[in-house]
């Protein structure tokens, strides 16, 4: 979203855009992609293009509306889950940091 100008509005009309937002909607999403994602979003709301034009925005903010899935990712219901899908970027790390050491 740092592009700016023509590369910009490419990204902001590809379809694929709305497509991500709506994982935000998932009931059940990877803690690594969702925040991705929600970084993605944030971004997406900030730019001028978007944030001054209810029109342009409209696609978006539907494209996020159901967040009911969201609720239970800032409170406790989901941390167990959020723990267990984590551990395996952390062996991942481990196993890579392992590899190198070895060199």
């Amino acid at each position: 979203m740092n592009a700016g100008g023509t590369n910009r509005a490419k990204i902001l009309n590809d379809s694929v855009v709305l497509d991500l937002l709506s994982i935000m909607g998932h009931p059940k999403t990877d803690p690594i992609l969702l925040t991705a994602i929600c970084t993605f979003a944030y971004d997406v709301f900030e730019c001028d293009e978007i944030m001054v034009d209810e029109a342009r925005m409209s696609p978006y903010q539907r494209a996020i509306q159901n967040l009911n899935f969201m609720i239970p990712y800032l409170g406790f219901a989901m941390y167990p889950d959020l723990l267990q899908m984590t551990r395996r970027y952390h062996q991942i790390q481990n196993s890579v940091a392992k590899s190198q050491g070895d060199d």
